[in-house]
């Protein structure tokens, strides 16, 4: 009975918090509040990803297009791992970005531990796309064009390089 009524508490508090999210802020509760409701679901969203993203050194439509990756990826969990049947070469993939850290990948330089922290990830993210020529081809979801409904409307779109 008691973890159905954490439950029910859990879930108010979230419907509270993104009915604030949408709200207007003029001051700086806006990323406070969708801070917690990512630490409520376990997710990030777009914006909160593109931040990591730009630090890490992305811009212009490549900014969206990493972010829309991240999220196409991970479904924005910075926790998220994937591929781990192809352990121990090729797998498993870690984090927003999946980076692969086995011993044939391009992330093998990271542990995972280092991968969940979201701006370790973006620079890990950063440093292939560079090495990729500035590209994205690195990540299955930008090849296969899953990433295209994670971009914001308007953005500018497509992959032309797969």
């Amino acid at each position: 009975m008691l973890i159905m009524e954490i439950a029910i508490v859990v879930g108010i508090i979230a419907i509270i918090l993104i009915g604030l999210s949408s709200a207007s802020c003029n001051s700086g509760c806006c990323s406070t509040i969708s801070s917690l409701i990512s630490a409520v679901t376990g997710k990030m969203n777009f914006s909160e990803i593109q931040v990591y993203a730009a630090n890490a050194g992305f811009t212009g439509n490549d900014l969206n297009t990493a972010t829309a990756i991240a999220l196409a990826e991970s479904s924005g969990n910075p926790i998220a791992v994937g591929d781990v049947t192809l352990a121990p070469t090729k797998g498993p993939s870690i984090g927003l970005w999946q980076i692969n850290i086995g011993s044939k990948a391009h992330g093998s330089q990271y542990t995972q531990a280092e991968l969940f922290d979201p701006q370790t990830n973006a620079d890990a993210a950063y440093a292939i796309y560079e090495a990729s020529g500035n590209t994205f081809s690195a990540w299955s979801t930008y090849t296969s064009l899953a990433y295209i409904k994670y971009l914001p409307a308007g953005s500018s779109c497509c992959n032309t390089e797969a």
